[in-house]
């Protein structure tokens, strides 16, 4: 976009925004996260023209002089291959189709009970449980280069600042992602029912007591995995009937 500003002394600068939206998402669910859609450069490059007096911030020559002779055999800007993003690989991505959104849970029904001959057929019906809130929360980064920079930058280092937004963008992503496991035993991220994702005092809407946290806690062992897995087999659901879960990875920090 060309944006011509009134007034003297203008400097042509060179401005790159780049703001992401991501959710905050509930830890009952596995995980709800609004996508970021991808920019490539041509959508996040703009370039409006402004008066360089005064703004905070901006990479001038007098900065990054170093870069404007040519006396340099090479310039390392992030050197190596950026790590993938992992949180994909373990957390449900879907849309969110408005903001802020809200969940609702519901139980279904109880185990049939038996009845005699001729008489009325009992009655059933779900229990509604809580709700949970989420909002996107907004993040933005911004990169302000001069124009005179931008064209005696002998070693390209300004142009690599498009890739570093979209850089800084990804690892937001994962920072946020990662906090939901990461704050899984903290009291200031709780589900429907009120208490951290992992916990030993979850109350289903029977009001039944459910433990998915060992007490007292293990590190990881064997015998660790084993009471894991057994505690996966014998997984209730919100009326008590047996639910078909069975762990397929773990997931383990590299500081355990």
């Amino acid at each position: 976009m060309l944006k011509k500003l009134s007034g003297q002394s203008m400097t042509a600068t060179f401005i790159a925004v780049l703001t992401a939206l991501l959710s905050v998402v509930d830890v009952s669910t596995k995980a709800v996260w609004s996508r970021l859609q991808r920019l490539d450069e041509s959508r996040v490059w703009g370039l409006t023209f402004g008066n360089e007096i005064g703004v905070a911030g901006v990479a001038g020559r007098g900065a990054f002089s170093a870069l404007l002779t040519p006396d340099l055999r090479k310039v390392y800007v992030e050197t190596g291959k950026e790590r993938p993003m992992e949180y994909p690989l373990i957390f449900n991505v879907t849309d969110m189709e408005w903001n802020p959104a809200k969940d609702q849970q519901v139980s279904g029904l109880g185990t049939m009970p038996g009845k005699a001959e001729g008489t009325q057929f009992l009655l059933d019906q779900p229990i509604m449980g809580g709700t949970k809130t989420y909002e996107a929360s907004p993040f933005g980064l911004a990169v302000e280069i001069t124009w005179e920079m931008w064209r005696d930058d002998l070693y390209a280092v300004m142009k690599e600042l498009a890739s570093e937004l979209k850089r800084a963008s990804r690892n937001r992503q994962e920072v946020d992602a990662w906090s939901i496991l990461n704050s899984a035993f903290a009291s200031t991220a709780t589900g429907f029912d009120g208490v951290s994702l992992c916990n030993t005092a979850h109350v289903g809407l029977d009001n039944v007591s459910r433990s998915n946290r060992a007490n007292p806690d293990i590190s990881f062992s064997v015998t660790g995995t084993q009471n894991a897995v057994t505690r996966f087999e014998n997984m209730t659901n919100e009326r008590g009937m047996p639910r078909l879960m069975a762990p397929t990875f773990v997931c383990l920090a590299p500081v355990n």
